[in-house]
C-alpha cells in the first residue's frame, strides 16, 4: 500500500502594489507608474518583492513536491484566515507561533509554515531559511 505525504503549506505574505501583469513575485511592469511628490509610492513594496523572489524560486526549485507554496497579500483575508486555520488544524501545531500567525501579529513580509510564523518583518537569506526547518 502506497501512502502519499501531503506537502507542507508554505505561505509568503507580502503586499502587492497592484501589479497589472497578473504575475507573481518574479514578474512586474518595469518602472513605478504611481508617484507622489515625484517619488514612486510603492518603492518599498518593490524592494520586498525583489528580495523575496529569489527565496521563493529557490524553494520551488529545490523542493517542488515538498511544499504547497502560496503568495498572499495580507489584505486577502478571505483566503488567508481559512487557509491558516486549515493548516494549523492539519499540522496539529497549536503553539504561540500559530496563534501569532492566525491573529496576524506579524510585520511584513512574513513567512508561515504549516500555520506557524517562521519569519516576520524581513526576508531571511536562503541558508537561514533552509536551516530553520529542513534537516
Amino acid at each position: 500500500m502506497r501512502t502519499s505525504v501531503k506537502p507542507q503549506s508554505l505561505i509568503f505574505i507580502r503586499e502587492n502594489e497592484g501589479q497589472l501583469t497578473g504575475s507573481d513575485c518574479c514578474g512586474k511592469l518595469e518602472g513605478d507608474w504611481r508617484y507622489e511628490n515625484g517619488a514612486p509610492i510603492f518603492e518599498q513594496q518593490r524592494d520586498i518583492i525583489s528580495d523575496i523572489a529569489p527565496l521563493f524560486l529557490s524553494v520551488k526549485q529545490r523542493y517542488p513536491d515538498k511544499f504547497d507554496i502560496q503568495q498572499v497579500d495580507p489584505r486577502n483575508q478571505l483566503f488567508l484566515i481559512p487557509k491558516l486555520v486549515a493548516d494549523i488544524w492539519r499540522s496539529r501545531r497549536f503553539s504561540l507561533a500559530s496563534l501569532r500567525s492566525l491573529l496576524m501579529l506579524y510585520r511584513l513580509p512574513a513567512i508561515i509554515l504549516d500555520g506557524e510564523l517562521l519569519f516576520s518583518g524581513r526576508v531571511p537569506s536562503e541558508s537561514e531559511f533552509f536551516a530553520r526547518f529542513l534537516p
